[in-house]
């Protein structure tokens, strides 16, 4: 299980509700199965962010994944989100297997015009 948790500490401390855009993406704070996160973005994940001789499918390998991401292009989000989330945001991704948590990263984006 894939959960991410995001804010803007300076607006209020607690995460981002989950909301769905119009084209279907989730936004907030939500909870994915991690093999439909890959399913669904493998043309961007694989094989650039995948070590070498794994697939782009699971079960996954032990092995360095991930890379230098520049810039993602996000699709069209309703004003009212995106005038919103403008700014620093902080984030909390944690990845569990049968209930045990196996990773956790925090990190901030900058969301722009």
């Amino acid at each position: 299980m894939w959960k991410s948790s995001w804010s803007r500490k300076e607006l209020s401390p607690f995460p981002f509700p989950a909301l769905k855009s119009p084209s279907g993406l989730h936004l907030g704070s939500c909870s994915y199965k991690l093999e439909e996160i890959v399913t669904k973005y493998k043309n961007f994940l694989c094989p650039d962010y995948f070590p070498e001789g794994q697939d782009c499918a699971f079960p996954l390998k032990a092995g360095e994944y991930g890379g230098k991401i520049s810039g993602i292009v996000l699709p069209e989000i309703p004003p009212s989100i995106a005038n919103f989330a403008k700014g620093t945001i902080y984030g909390t991704i944690s990845v569990s297997r049968n209930g045990e948590e196996i990773l956790c990263m925090n990190g901030n984006l900058e969301l722009t015009n």
